[in-house]
């Protein structure tokens, strides 16, 4: 019995070793990295990727963010740690925290993160397409799908833009959707971190016979 409790207090002191090579390779590669002026924080992956807490540590700390796997969790925390600690003397032991007091108060400006609107809203887009979409019988052909696809962009300045269809019925019918949207007003384009940004959909659209 005293030999097997010996075996695996050798095996058990084996593995500390090994973490701790582990730790002190991920210190030195912080220290590395930050001597480089290359700092990154890491963490397994989240949603979403457009985080303003991210977006601040970039923009005012020009920390990056790196998405990791379980495997390599504790090398990185190591380096995280010891990353942080260098950090802290160079921008103030409270930035994290002002990171996210930042991120805070961001996130409840005009226009931070917002995704396109039709003028009017949702209803009113539909309003639009439903007083111009008028399907004849003889419009849809042979198909007896009554749905169509259509993916269009709304670029910065809230224009419609390379408008296609995914999945359509017929040609005319598919046609009559596209020359509607062509003729769509300007949408409130969408918003990331204060600036409009091109954001591209992909919409059904249930086709009823007039």
């Amino acid at each position: 019995m005293k030999r097997n409790i010996s075996i695996i207090v050798l095996i058990f002191a084996g593995l500390t070793a090994f973490g701790q090579s582990e730790c002190k390779k991920a210190e030195v590669k912080a220290k590395k990295d930050y001597k480089e002026g290359n700092y990154f924080f890491h963490s397994l992956e989240f949603l979403p990727t457009e985080n303003t807490y991210l977006f601040v540590l970039r923009e005012e700390y020009n920390v990056q963010w790196r998405f990791i796997d379980q495997d390599s969790l504790n090398y990185y925390n190591c380096y995280d740690s010891t990353l942080t600690d260098l950090l802290k003397k160079k921008y103030g032991v409270d930035f994290l925290k002002k990171a996210t007091a930042k991120a805070d108060s961001l996130e409840n400006t005009d226009n931070w993160r917002i995704e396109p609107e039709f003028p009017g809203g949702t209803i009113a887009m539909l309003k639009f397409i439903n007083d111009r979409l008028k399907i004849e019988g003889e419009d849809l052909g042979d198909r007896i799908q009554t749905k169509i696809f259509i993916q269009f962009a709304i670029m910065e300045d809230g224009e419609i833009s390379d408008i296609k269809i995914m999945r359509g019925i017929s040609e005319k019918v598919d046609s009559k959707v596209v020359q509607i949207f062509e003729e769509m007003p300007n949408w409130k384009p969408a918003y990331l971190y204060g600036k409009p940004i091109k954001q591209r959909y992909t919409y059904p659209i249930n086709i009823e016979l007039k």
